[in-house]
């Protein structure tokens, strides 16, 4: 099974923390329609910034932080398919 793509990492992570798309957006100073291109792959950047406070957020463990990270990294070299 092929690694997830950074955004369904993010719906993922977002969906068991029992976040809206607003909710997170709120907590990471964007707006929900951000959040939204970001887990539809619409968005094909986002800051360092932005990323640092979605793993703050979302990631609770190490284990999802390797999955965004692994995920941002193959969106980085290319891979992310979208």
């Amino acid at each position: 099974m092929p690694l997830e793509q950074l955004h369904e990492t993010l719906q993922r992570l977002r969906r068991r923390r029992g976040l809206t798309q607003a909710e997170l957006g709120e907590r990471v100073g964007h707006s929900a329609r951000q959040v939204a291109r970001w887990e539809t792959g619409a968005a094909h950047l986002m800051s360092a910034l932005a990323f640092a406070r979605l793993a703050d957020v979302l990631a609770t463990d190490a284990a999802e932080w390797d999955a965004l990270v692994t995920a941002l990294q193959r969106l980085s070299d290319g891979q992310g398919g979208a």
